[in-house]
């Protein structure tokens, strides 16, 4: 399974954490930097042909071939350069992008989450939401802990206390 997991920032823009490939990455980059909040500019032209057969956004270059959209980051190190053939290219239907952004105006531009995980297998990609982040894991295994410890200390002091009075 390929995936890609974006973080919330301080800021309240998301940035890519963890990227299982290349071609996960330029999907991380289309929603984080171009798809935004409240994600309208792509509903139109993902199935409209008269307004275009390619667009990009601050990052991300996409085209239209039949039903799937491919879609690139069109610079490498020597400058712009969209790739010729499609295998530097992710490949996704116009049905799947179109729920992709909707789940990420309803899952995401809404309800702001601190995860938000995209998943390719199967030939579909899904998005996935979490508020529960490392941070807050960490945070309740210290509470955890510390209800353990209190627990302890107190069965301790039972103890002591049974044995002291015998």
């Amino acid at each position: 399974m390929e995936f890609a997991k974006l973080v919330l920032s301080d800021n309240k823009y998301y940035r890519d954490q963890e990227i299982s490939n290349k071609k996960m990455l330029v999907l991380a980059w289309f929603f984080a930097t171009d798809v935004g909040c409240p994600a309208t500019e792509w509903d139109d032209w993902i199935y409209d042909d008269e307004k275009g057969l390619e667009t990009g956004g601050n990052i991300t270059f996409l085209e239209k071939d039949g039903n799937n959209i491919y879609m690139c980051i069109p610079y490498d190190d020597e400058g712009f350069r969209i790739p010729e053939d499609h295998s530097e290219k992710i490949k996704i239907s116009r049905d799947n992008l179109a729920q992709l952004i909707e789940d990420w105006k309803e899952k995401v531009c809404k309800r702001m989450p601190q995860e938000v995980t995209i998943t390719y297998e199967n030939d579909i990609f899904t998005l996935t939401t979490s508020n529960d982040t490392q941070n807050s894991k960490k945070s309740t295994y210290l509470i955890l802990l510390a209800v353990i410890i209190v627990l302890f200390i107190t069965f301790m002091k039972i103890i002591w206390y049974i044995i002291r009075n015998n």
